[in-house]
């Protein structure tokens, strides 16, 4: 008990000050060569960043003996891309948790465009969640309280160098073919997002079981069902 008090404290301290120090990797210009570049998605592996599995929608990564776990945002692009003027600047709800730290904060991405990011960071017994994502992706991994710092520049690195096939995506859903990939995707999004603890709790509904990407999309920001409606007449024969 003592240990894991002594562990919160050290994040709330020391370790908070690194990791606004580390965020401050967003105000600083850089530039980037892809080295990653799929149907669906693009960014910048650093070089001592590992590659462990790859998925058309998402890729898993080694960093100083951590997984990162990189997902292209599947409901949220489709979201932003019909409903522009209604979501604005707007992040959806990924977890309804009360974070050990919560920071937002603004940056420039690849393409020369304002973006907003997210990082939330959760303590789980002796390790910790950390989530970093845009309006396209999003990064998670779960790590020791030693390697927070040096794998979130990484992740800083790789959001900052992503880009994502927002159209194609969009095409992709408006096929009803390929709409089960999509939707094994948002799947895989939430389940990475909440360990076996529970602590972090996200949108699906474990009795009712995972919802489907209409679903998802009435709950982004709230939107009116009848908006949904209409857009699947009008763009999703």
């Amino acid at each position: 008990m003592f240990a894991l008090v002594l562990s919160a404290c050290q994040m709330s301290g020391i370790q908070e000050v690194k990791i606004d120090r580390t965020l401050e990797s967003f105000n600083r210009e850089s530039s980037f060569v892809q080295n990653i570049i799929t149907t669906n998605y693009a960014f910048y592996r650093p070089f001592h960043v590992g590659i462990m599995q790859s998925q058309p929608y998402g890729i898993s990564l080694k960093s100083h003996n951590e997984i990162i776990t990189f997902n292209v945002d599947v409901v949220g692009i489709i979201a932003r891309e019909l409903y522009t003027n209604s979501l604005n600047r707007t992040l959806r709800l990924l977890t309804k948790d009360t974070p050990l730290i919560h920071r937002v904060g603004e940056f420039i991405d690849v393409q020369g465009r304002s973006q907003t990011y997210e990082l939330k960071i959760n303590q789980v017994n002796d390790r910790f969640i950390m989530i970093l994502r845009s309006y396209h992706v999003v990064l998670s991994t779960d790590v020791s309280l030693s390697n927070i710092e040096p794998v979130l520049k990484d992740m800083i690195l790789i959001l900052l160098s992503s880009t994502t096939s927002n159209e194609r995506i969009l095409s992709l859903y408006s096929n009803m073919d390929e709409r089960q990939s999509l939707q094994n995707q948002s799947e895989n999004l939430f389940n990475q997002l909440a360990p076996e603890s529970g602590t972090i709790a996200d949108m699906i509904n474990l009795l009712k079981g995972p919802p489907t990407l209409e679903e998802l999309l009435r709950e982004y920001q709230n939107l009116p069902t009848e908006e949904i409606i209409e857009g699947e007449e009008e763009g999703f024969e």
